[in-house]
């Protein structure tokens, strides 16, 4: 083996040589580099530019992975009292979106943080969001825009108009964001990919909560509700911003998933009520929970006017859906039955509903993952809430990919050796960047030689 593989690595010291040439030459050796190894390179070569490797391979990581994000917690405080809770991740898995609170009946303060984390592994850094009270420091970070993460909304305590808890949006620092008839009280919850839309909820002046969008130009709009109802939220927007999904009740008092425009009312599973909490790119395809004839509420999967129940786990009697990718095609949440604690599920149309914790036992051990809140563009990275035995309950950033599959089709192959060469010497193809594999700006031989390691294998 590591004849055949030697001799695919010098073909590619021939100058001569194209991109899509060189490419076709390492397809077609019949070389190989199995099971789980570390590399180490004996020497290396340059004929110009083209870099030629010799490389054994030892041990490497041939695997998905979590990466746990810590809860914040006050000074001299005890972490293990505090948990953390991640909702919204970028296109790259680079920034989530999380907060942390100490939960009743441990909580001696009224204690919120805000946190953004950046992911480069093996450096994992939390950054701490600022509040607009800093005597306070209340704060709460619900999504983060998925394109390049340089927009995050939530909620902080300590607004203009006094003591009140206001919707917010940081991006270089911290913004109060305006309500329709200035009361100041709300939630800003999701962000468009580009985070130029941002939807949520505020109360107004009558004491309702009523959905509302604000644009870049810091603009606020009442959505509206249904008729006869008094109050709504918009929860999510999807990835292109022209499609904000929330609830609203009707004339009856029942809260119904619904889509702005409009609003639209999208129905049921034959229950009263329900909320939509997710959107696709487009807003074609949208997610949520809602109560079904039977009682309990189950996760629902709504494109072009029809409503699917996506059931729920084994052992579990509820479920509902939090987030989706843009294509519309994978969505996460969680199931449950009364009085337990709920396990994270995936859904895609080819597998139905998994539970993470099963898909993924080979790297979670003891752990758990009680719930997804939120899925990268492309489905590859999960974040939500879960349960580290060494930490306590706190969030979780799950990648579902293998190293080297570029393209997400479960195998590297020749397709991901092709992505690798057609990105050579930038930073990616936007805006996930998944030719960069280690992650260090720039996709070089280090990635490929990654892609050469796990050539042919499968995940």
């Amino acid at each position: 083996m590591m004849m055949r593989t030697m001799q695919a690595l010098r073909m590619l010291g021939d100058l001569s040589l194209s991109r899509s040439l060189i490419f076709a030459q390492v397809a077609s050796a019949s070389y190989r580099l199995c099971g789980r190894a570390t590399n180490k390179v004996l020497s290396m070569l340059r004929t110009g530019s083209v870099l030629m490797l010799l490389i054994i391979v030892e041990e490497w990581s041939f695997s998905q992975s979590i990466t746990w994000l810590l809860p914040a917690c006050p000074p001299g405080s005890d972490r293990s009292l505090f948990r953390s809770v991640a909702w919204g991740v970028t296109a790259d898995g680079r920034k989530v979106a999380e907060f942390s609170f100490q939960p009743q009946p441990e909580s001696t303060s009224n204690f919120w943080r805000g946190t953004r984390w950046e992911v480069n592994p093996p450096t994992v850094v939390a950054y701490d969001l600022s509040s607009l009270d800093p005597e306070v420091g209340v704060s709460a970070a619900y999504d983060i825009s998925a394109i390049g993460g340089t927009v995050i909304v939530g909620v902080s305590d300590g607004c203009s108009s006094g003591s009140c808890v206001a919707p917010v949006r940081w991006r270089i620092g911290i913004e109060e964001l305006c309500t329709p008839d200035n009361t100041h009280l709300g939630t800003a919850w999701g962000v468009s990919a580009h985070g130029e839309v941002i939807v949520g909820v505020y109360g107004n002046s009558q004491g309702h909560n009523r959905p509302v969008k604000w644009l870049h130009t810091f603009t606020c709009i009442d959505l509206g509700t249904l008729p006869g109802g008094c109050c709504g939220a918009a929860y999510d927007v999807s990835g292109d911003g022209n499609v904000p999904v929330g609830m609203s009740l009707n004339a009856q008092g029942y809260y119904r998933p619904v889509r702005w425009p409009g609003p639209v009312d999208l129905g049921t599973l034959g229950g009263c009520c329900g909320e939509a909490w997710g959107a696709s790119w487009d807003g074609t395809v949208i997610v949520g929970y809602s109560s079904t004839v039977d009682g309990p509420e189950h996760a629902f999967r709504y494109t072009i006017g029809v409503m699917q129940d996506l059931g729920t786990l084994p052992d579990t009697s509820r479920s509902a859906a939090y987030d989706v990718s843009a294509d519309g095609n994978i969505v996460v949440g969680k199931a449950w039955k009364a009085d337990t604690v709920g396990r994270a599920f995936r859904w895609t149309p080819t597998r139905g509903m998994e539970d993470l914790n099963v898909v993924f036992a080979h790297i979670l051990g003891n752990a758990r993952l009680t719930a997804a809140y939120g899925v990268s563009l492309d489905g590859r990275y999960i974040v939500g809430e879960g349960y580290n035995t060494e930490g306590g309950p706190m969030g979780f950033l799950l990648d579902t990919w293998c190293s080297g599959d570029i393209n997400g089709d479960g195998c590297v192959d020749d397709a991901d050796l092709l992505a690798i060469l057609s990105a050579w010497g930038t930073s990616g193809s936007e805006p996930a960047r998944h030719e960069d594999i280690n992650k260090d700006g720039i996709v070089d031989d280090a990635d490929f030689l990654i892609v050469l390691s796990h050539y042919v294998e499968c995940c």
